[in-house]
């Protein structure tokens, strides 16, 4: 008899234990069930954040795509067509000097620059004057031609003289 009260001892020891257990491991589940949905809500805030940067970020490319656009559009990059593939620059510069001396001692000298041309359409045409004792030294003539190479036509514009004949 000793032996089944022993046993029904060890049995209410048991079930009263279990309960105990079943008392904590609810309330550990509770627990566990709170700090889940903490981090749930934590990882949806993330989400939405990482979604809200990833549309700034291909709102930023949009733009950026669109300023290399009108930049190619403008500097003509690629583009056989644009008027910076039209435009050469080059030139050539010609300058004229002489020096007559006499033996009666009248010298004189003279410097000019005859021609500056810019390219096919563009010259330039400019003497310089100075005469001893009288002036210092000034533009004497000055031009600047524009005219179609393979045209009839041509502008002149500057200081010149009248030529002789067209009055």
């Amino acid at each position: 008899m000793r032996g089944t009260k022993l046993s029904a001892l060890l049995i209410i020891l048991a079930i009263g234990s279990e309960t105990a257990s079943a008392g904590d491991i609810e309330d550990e589940l509770l627990a566990i069930k709170a700090r889940l949905q903490k981090m749930e809500q934590l990882v949806e805030r993330q989400s939405d954040t990482i979604e809200h940067q990833n549309e700034i970020i291909e709102e930023k490319s949009k733009q950026i795509e669109e300023l290399a656009e009108n930049s190619k559009m403008n500097h003509g990059a690629g583009n056989s067509d644009s008027w910076l593939n039209k435009i050469g620059i080059g030139g050539v510069v010609e300058v004229e000097a002489a020096y007559n001396g006499s033996d009666s001692g009248e010298n004189s000298s003279d410097i000019v620059l005859a021609t500056a041309e810019i390219n096919d359409w563009i010259s330039a045409e400019t003497v310089l004057l100075h005469e001893e004792d009288d002036t210092d030294l000034e533009v004497d003539i000055s031009v600047v031609s524009i005219a179609n190479p393979d045209g009839s036509w041509f502008v002149n514009a500057g200081l010149m003289y009248m030529p002789f004949g067209f009055f």
